[in-house]
């Protein structure tokens, strides 16, 4: 076995073309897994990117917390504060079904 050969097995370089990754079941389809997707990471947002999700400005989303009609941030230093992703995510959700429990009419 020569060098290169030696190098190319011990780092998985000896795969077949377009085969990347972990072997796969080639019989089991994803879309049959009875498991529920797993729910993505929370992350942090910036008001800047929860601002222009919304579509609220500074102003008013500070008036909403004040109201507790929209979700706090989170202070992570004396000098930042960040929104959580899901949070944002579920308070969007729950605007599109109409605040007060009224539904809105397509």
């Amino acid at each position: 076995m020569s060098p290169a050969e030696g190098a190319s097995s011990k780092f998985g370089l000896d795969r077949k073309p377009g085969m990347s990754g972990p072997p796969q079941d080639l019989e089991a389809d994803p879309r049959e897994s009875a498991e529920p997707k797993a729910r993505r990471p929370d992350r942090f947002m910036k008001l800047e990117e929860v601002s222009r999700r919304v579509g609220l400005g500074k102003t008013m989303i500070y008036a909403m917390i004040r109201e507790e009609r929209f979700p706090a941030p989170y202070k992570i230093s004396p000098f930042a504060a960040r929104w959580s992703e899901h949070e944002i995510t579920a308070w969007i959700d729950e605007v599109k079904h109409g605040f007060e429990g009224k539904l809105r009419r397509v």
